[in-house]
């Protein structure tokens, strides 16, 4: 059985200051419940997720098809996640207001939700260009993707896009 929480007040992540962070993580004989909770800049970021699992002799526990994901966020920089995705990403940033949530069972995976992004960069060594002024709407339902209003300036250019598509499971 776990019962475990984590709070700072004082924490920096690279560069980045974290105002406020709290982590929790509690299991019972079959469940698991976790929550992450982010304060950073003027902005936060919520994360829970609670599932079936399996734990006997395993050193860790195993997950079941049967849970439920959330991600809110509110006003969230991006900037914060700099320091986890150094080896594929130079530079993000941008605000992220988002209402998400992932419901498995032993039979379907549904995402349902929305976000929108703002004053977005995105810099990719990998093909050495840097976006910027990135800004979208995204939202999905039952099994509709809908991208609204993409927009983006690169380095010679700029691109606006709308987008959806139909979604089998996560298959599209």
């Amino acid at each position: 059985r776990v019962d475990a929480t984590f709070d700072s007040t004082t924490l920096s992540v690279g560069k980045m200051p974290i105002r406020e962070l709290k982590v929790s993580a509690k299991t019972s004989a079959d469940q698991i419940l976790a929550d992450v909770a982010v304060k950073s800049g003027g902005g936060t970021a919520h994360a829970s997720l609670g599932s079936t699992m399996r734990w006997g002799k395993r050193p860790l526990p195993e997950l079941t098809r049967d849970g439920t994901a959330k991600l809110d966020t509110r006003a969230f920089d991006l900037s914060t996640l700099s320091p986890l995705l150094a080896g594929s990403v130079s530079e993000i940033g941008g605000l992220l207001d988002a209402q998400t949530q992932l419901v498995v069972t032993p039979t379907t995976t549904q995402l349902s939700g929305s976000a929108k992004l703002e004053k977005g960069v995105l810099q990719l060594p990998a093909i050495g260009q840097r976006f910027s002024e990135i800004s979208a709407s995204v939202a999905v339902a039952g099994q509709k993707l809908k991208v609204e209003n993409l927009t983006a300036r690169g380095l010679t250019g700029r691109i606006n896009a709308n987008a959806s598509a139909s979604l089998d499971g996560f298959d599209l």
